[in-house]
């Protein structure tokens, strides 16, 4: 109401769209969860798309990760 209009003009009510449907439907939590494991799967799919040979990597994976150290406490290239 203004000094103009002196009726109140109607409220609208915004329909219920999709968005807000499925936002209702999956919480939050539920959304973010999904995202990261389409996001992890993508990944796994990408690296096994290179063919790699997994029993060289765990056979390197000591040496990789640091857990053969040298004398002076830097990582020792394999023999």
């Amino acid at each position: 109401m203004t000094a103009l209009n002196p009726y109140p003009a109607k409220a609208t009510v915004a329909p219920v769209t999709e968005t807000r449907h499925f936002s209702r439907l999956l919480g939050f939590r539920t959304r973010l969860y999904l995202t990261w494991v389409v996001l992890f799967g993508l990944c796994v799919m990408f690296f096994m798309s290179f063919d790699l040979k997994f029993s060289i990597i765990l056979e390197k994976l000591p040496n990789l990760v640091g857990l053969h150290l040298g004398p002076n406490g830097f990582l020792q290239a394999p023999h």
